[in-house]
C-alpha cells in the first residue's frame, strides 16, 4: 500500500491506476558521462608540421605529455567523473597505426585498472584523408582529426574507419584508477 498525495491509501493496483492516468512510463535514463567521448586540441598546425619533418622532439614530447595531463583532468572533472589516480607517461605511450576497422586496447583481465583510453592521431598516411573514430553501441562517432586527443572510457569499444584507402598514425594512452567493480 502506498500513500498518495492527498493522504489516503492506495493498494498496489490501485498505484498502478493512477500511474498509467497520468501517462508516466518507468525508463532508464542513461548516464551521458559514462558513455562519453571528450577532445582536446593537443598538437596545433606548427607544431604536426614539426612533428612530420622532425619526428617527435624531446621538447615537444614533454610539452604534449602536459597538454594530455592536463585535457585528461579538464575532461575527467568536467564530464567523465572516473577515479583517476594516475596518466601513462609519454615514455608509456604507444605508438599505433590505425587502418579501416582497427581498434584499440581497453579495459581487459589483465589491465583492469583502466579507466580511460586517450588516443592522439598525429596524421594521416595520405594527404587530404579524413576518418573517424565510431562507438557502435554508444552510437557515438566523431570526426578524427591530427593533434586532437581523443578521451573516453576504457570500457568503450571503438572503431575507426578512414575513408578511402591509408591509415592514421598516433600515439595510444591510459588513465588508471582503481577496478571497475
Amino acid at each position: 500500500m502506498t500513500e498518495s498525495e492527498h493522504g489516503a491509501v492506495m493498494s498496489p493496483s490501485e498505484s498502478m491506476t493512477f500511474i498509467r492516468r497520468l501517462g508516466h512510463q518507468l525508463q532508464s535514463t542513461p548516464n551521458p558521462h559514462a558513455l562519453g567521448l571528450a577532445h582536446a586540441q593537443v598538437l596545433v598546425a606548427d607544431e604536426l608540421t614539426m612533428l612530420a619533418e622532425d619526428g617527435l622532439t624531446p621538447e615537444l614530447l614533454l610539452e604534449l605529455e602536459r597538454r594530455v595531463v592536463d585535457a585528461v583532468e579538464q575532461a575527467n572533472s568536467a564530464f567523465l567523473r572516473f577515479d583517476l589516480r594516475d596518466v601513462d607517461s609519454a615514455s608509456e605511450w604507444n605508438a599505433v597505426v590505425l587502418a579501416a576497422g582497427s581498434t584499440v586496447p581497453g579495459l581487459s583481465e589483465e589491465a583492469s585498472t583502466r579507466k580511460l583510453v586517450i588516443v592522439i592521431p598525429l596524421a594521416f598516411s595520405t594527404e587530404g584523408l579524413d576518418g573517424e573514430i565510431v562507438f557502435e553501441a554508444a552510437q557515438k562517432q566523431r570526426a578524427v582529426t591530427p593533434g586532437e586527443a581523443l578521451i573516453f572510457p576504457a570500457f568503450m569499444v571503438p572503431e575507426f574507419s578512414v575513408h578511402g584507402t591509408g591509415q592514421i598514425d598516433a600515439l595510444v594512452a591510459y588513465a588508471y584508477g582503481p577496478a571497475f567493480r
